[in-house]
């Protein structure tokens, strides 16, 4: 029986972005917290955030950060493509978020990515299907406010496989509440809106402290009443937030941790935090907790 003999090949490089992209875009809520750390990396203090159909139609978040030039614009989209890192030592004193350059790359691979960016010396605009880039326009002017508008349209439309791993309608929003809400407590000093659908937009003005901010995004309407604790001890910081009201079981309960600004979930930590609160809670009964680790 004679066998098919088959030629080894390259990839191209936009079929290797559509495989790759699966492993840091998950699902809408992974892609939410890529663009959101980017904008906060780029210093932007306002963020507006538009989502329809739970981000599988549109994601849309317009920031005042400090923008991408014109020209390097196309690069932001590039596979390992980062404004961070010279040499393999700066891994070790990076204090911002993601810094591999995969997360637009993948973004862009498996949707309809439009991008205008505006700096203080260029505005550039450019538009890419499913990796393939389709128009890049720059245009050098001077300009007193900056800023980048990002547009993502009908995710996962050339990779349909992976429509098979998303939950439901209800299970996505709740995965996408969760992300939002990190970053809505843990910035309490930058202003926020979201828009759902065709709802209306939902306003979250920065707070003068994260007391004030967690009331508003978690306990909007309610009389919560939140015990501050503070500690430090060998070079660790820590601030938690425990709420007065508590209940049986872990239903509908808002548990936060965060690790240098980073949202995480770490069950030994959260365990120790709910035995803390023992003595703030009736027996068999656990609260909300807020808490932020610095180290």
């Amino acid at each position: 029986m004679q066998m098919n003999q088959t030629s080894i090949q390259l990839l191209p490089e936009h079929i290797v972005d559509q495989i790759k992209a699966g492993e840091v875009i998950e699902r809408p809520s992974t892609l939410i917290k890529e663009i959101l750390e980017n904008a906060i990396d780029a210093g932007a203090t306002k963020l507006d955030l538009h989502l329809i159909e739970n981000g599988l139609e549109l994601i849309s978040l317009i920031d005042n950060g400090k923008g991408i030039s014109a020209e390097e614009l196309p690069l932001a989209f590039c596979r390992h493509a980062t404004s961070k890192i010279d040499k393999f030592e700066d891994i070790y004193h990076l204090n911002s978020y993601g810094f591999r350059g995969e997360a637009l790359a993948s973004i862009a691979s498996v949707s309809k990515v439009s991008c205008e960016s505006t700096t203080v010396t260029s505005y550039g605009q450019i538009n890419i299907d499913g990796g393939l880039t389709s128009n890049h326009y720059v245009e050098e002017r001077k300009s007193n406010t900056t800023g980048t508008k990002l547009f993502i349209k009908d995710l996962f439309y050339n990779t349909p496989v992976r429509m098979k791993f998303i939950q439901s309608k209800t299970s996505e929003k709740n995965h996408i509440k969760k992300i939002i809400h990190s970053f809505l407590l843990d910035h309490f000093d930058k202003d926020f809106s979201l828009k759902w659908d065709n709802k209306e937009k939902e306003i979250y003005p920065k707070k003068e402290n994260q007391a004030d901010r967690i009331k508003d995004v978690l306990f909007k309407g309610q009389s919560i009443e939140l015990e501050e604790i503070s500690a430090s001890y060998d070079g660790v910081s820590v601030k938690l937030f425990l709420s007065h009201e508590s209940s049986r079981g872990n239903a509908h309960k808002s548990h936060f941790l965060f690790v240098n600004q980073r949202y995480v979930k770490e069950m030994a930590i959260h365990k120790v935090i709910l035995n803390s609160g023992a003595t703030l809670w009736p027996e068999g009964e656990a609260g909300h907790y807020i808490c932020f680790v610095e180290m």
